[in-house]
């Protein structure tokens, strides 16, 4: 019994640790013009993964990526949506196969910067899957240093 426990154990921890490098965020800037300031992120799925984009309907089946913010400086406002690279198809759902990608957001600038204008944060959330198996919902953080 205490052997099927400890082998449960390490098979869950092995599942978790593949599951956490399905998505990396590679880098991640910031880049102000007059009256606004464009956010770009660089991520990479994993080979032999996929995960499900954006644009597909949250059906219950799997989970699309998203980015939320969990800290906006008071200086940026956001304008519009996350701008997602183009996907592929898998079946009858748009994926990010393998490989590397950029995501952007606009901010509008409110008011001048301070002098330390702090970081924008958030979090990238996914599902990836391979050919046979999805694993649970993830998420990976992002800092940029503004």
């Amino acid at each position: 019994m205490k052997i099927k426990k400890a082998l449960a154990s390490v098979i869950s921890f092995i599942t978790f640790t593949c599951a956490t490098a399905q998505v990396n965020v590679q880098s991640s800037k910031i880049i102000y013009s007059k009256d606004s300031a464009t956010w770009t992120m660089e991520f990479t799925v994993e080979k032999g993964f996929y995960v499900l984009a954006p644009d597909n309907i949250d059906d219950g089946t799997g989970f699309p990526m998203k980015i939320t913010w969990t800290s906006i400086p008071d200086h940026l406002r956001l304008v519009n949506s996350v701008v997602w690279p183009l996907s592929n198809y898998h079946g009858q759902s748009s994926v990010f196969t393998e490989g590397d990608y950029s995501v952007k957001q606009v901010f509008v600038i409110t008011k001048k910067k301070r002098k330390s204008p702090g970081m924008l944060e958030g979090k990238i959330h996914f599902q990836g899957c391979l050919e046979d198996r999805c694993f649970p919902p993830d998420e990976a953080l992002f800092k940029t240093n503004l």
